[in-house]
């Protein structure tokens, strides 16, 4: 209802911004409305509470004890935490969504692409500055007539020691 919370909505909009003074404003309407003596209790969940998570559990370190004795598995048996959370799954190695600078560098990153976006800035690619000069690209049969051409060349004009080590 409406009278429940406008009281709540009053008070975060009259702090304007401030986090502390709605936050404030807040708790005091909470301690008002709702009775000092009422708690609310909710139990920890144990870790293992469901007989399903222990059971498949089991099934897993028995097959890994399986593959253990066909010799599937060589060295050391991985533990539980090991085959659930492994290490690799952790590491990011070379990720386009990983920024080594943190929050910091990423800030950075959504300003420029801002900038680019409205014309604050224009990228310029490296084949620009280049001139804009392509490789030529060159076919496997001439490639093959280049190669037969400076062997030849390095057999009639080469020391004979080294002729074949050049071609």
């Amino acid at each position: 209802m409406d009278s429940d919370w406008r009281p709540a909505l009053a008070a975060v909009m009259a702090a304007e911004g401030d986090i502390t003074a709605a936050l404030d404003a807040i708790g005091k309407l909470a301690s008002t409305s709702c009775p000092p003596r009422l708690t609310i209790k909710i139990p920890a969940r144990p870790k293992n509470s469901a007989p399903q998570v222990t059971t498949l559990e089991k099934d897993l370190m028995d097959s890994v004890a399986e593959l253990h004795k066909q010799r599937r598995i060589i060295g050391k048996l991985p533990s539980l935490e090991d085959l659930l959370d492994p290490i690799e799954e952790k590491e990011v190695e070379d990720s386009p969504y990983r920024f080594e600078g943190g929050d910091a560098e990423i800030v950075a990153e959504v300003h420029h692409q801002m900038a680019v976006e409205h014309g604050e800035i224009i990228e310029v690619d490296s084949e620009d500055e280049d001139g804009g000069e392509e490789e030529e690209e060159v076919s496997i049969g001439e490639m093959i007539r280049h190669c037969q051409q400076l062997e030849g060349l390095c057999i009639k004009y080469g020391a004979v020691e080294s002729s074949l080590d050049l071609s």
